[in-house]
């Protein structure tokens, strides 16, 4: 599944474990999700690539299931913020 113009495919990303640099998802553990690792982007994206973190707001988000794993898509315009690695504090 590829997304089209300037649509965002991500996964949820819900818990993370900075030390190995490991990004783990479990949809039922949070009520809102609002991070993900962006998975696929469509031809006119140019602010996030491929495994860039993103917060969104999940009123923006269209859900769809693919191969049994829950993405979501998004305009580029309504993602929030990019998470840069200098962004994450070590614990």
């Amino acid at each position: 599944m590829q997304p089209l113009f300037d649509r965002v495919k991500f996964k949820l990303i819900t818990k993370k474990n900075i030390e190995s640099d490991v990004l783990h998802t479990d949809f039922a553990s949070r009520n809102v999700p609002d991070e993900g690792l962006v998975t696929s982007i469509g031809e006119e994206v140019t602010e996030v690539k491929v495994n860039d973190r993103i917060k969104f707001t999940d009123k923006k988000v269209t859900w769809v299931m693919e191969n049994d794993v829950k993405y979501g898509l998004i305009a580029q315009d309504d993602i929030l913020l990019k998470i840069e690695n200098e962004d994450i504090q070590k614990g």
